[in-house]
């Protein structure tokens, strides 16, 4: 019994996996996060602070936003980069992009028509 026990058989075994599926989980989830950001830097704008704040009050009239924290506000300038993506497929240039990474949410929202284009769930780590 005592050779058994010193092999490392039972729970260390279960821990090693649960920690190699941990790290992979891990990387996963920075490396989705990594994209997600270069997306939204590469094909959106960053509005002025105004803008952003014009674009947010608009929106709340259309939908109840989180009032715990303020979104990353974005301007889409080049739709085609996120052709491909489901969550932008109605986006067109000139939307914007509101994103509350604290409460899990994004929206798309249509200054022209004044509508809001699509409402997700978006999960970031920060």
């Amino acid at each position: 019994m005592n050779g058994v026990q010193g092999l490392g058989f039972g729970c260390s075994l279960t821990s090693r996996v649960s920690k190699r599926t941990a790290i992979i989980a891990g990387c996963a989830t920075l490396l989705f996060a990594a994209v997600v950001g270069v997306v939204v830097w590469r094909v959106t704008a960053r509005p002025s602070g105004t803008e952003s704040q014009r674009v947010i009050a608009e929106v709340g009239k259309l939908y109840m936003l989180p009032s715990n924290e303020t979104p990353t506000v974005a301007k889409v300038k080049d739709v085609d980069k996120l052709s491909g993506q489901a969550f932008y497929k109605d986006a067109r240039n000139g939307d914007y992009l509101l994103v509350y990474s604290k409460s899990g949410l994004a929206l798309i929202y249509r200054e022209s028509q004044d509508i809001l284009v699509r409402v997700g769930d978006v999960h970031l780590d920060q």
